[in-house]
């Protein structure tokens, strides 16, 4: 959780949603527990800032710095382009637009 404060700058309201009823951190990914509960619609990672990109599972600060300078050059345009870059899709890829295009996971369509 001290990784995801100091180097991801997550705030506390954030990583409180990581833990379960009892104060202890599930056997899944908290980062991935985070982001199902913060990001609302997918990110295009074209447009989304240094921040948001830090949010999406899969993707590190070092991915997200390879990401903003690869863009300012060219438009990353496939998941491909991504994983070159660094970053882990199978986590990614749900929270993720790219191109116009996104996955589509069974919770999106449960109401």
């Amino acid at each position: 959780m001290d990784w995801l404060y100091r180097v991801y700058r997550f705030r506390p309201s954030e990583i409180r949603i990581a833990f379960d009823e009892s104060g202890f951190l599930p056997t899944s990914d908290p980062k991935m527990a985070i982001a199902r509960e913060f990001l609302d619609l997918p990110l295009d990672p074209n447009r989304a800032s240094y921040q948001q990109l830090l949010r999406v599972p899969g993707i590190g600060p070092k991915s997200a710095r390879r990401i903003m300078g690869r863009r300012k050059r060219q438009p990353i345009l496939s998941r491909r382009e991504l994983a070159i870059l660094g970053v882990r899709i199978r986590k990614a890829s749900p929270f993720l637009k790219i191109n116009g295009w996104r996955d589509m996971t069974l919770d999106r369509w449960q109401s």
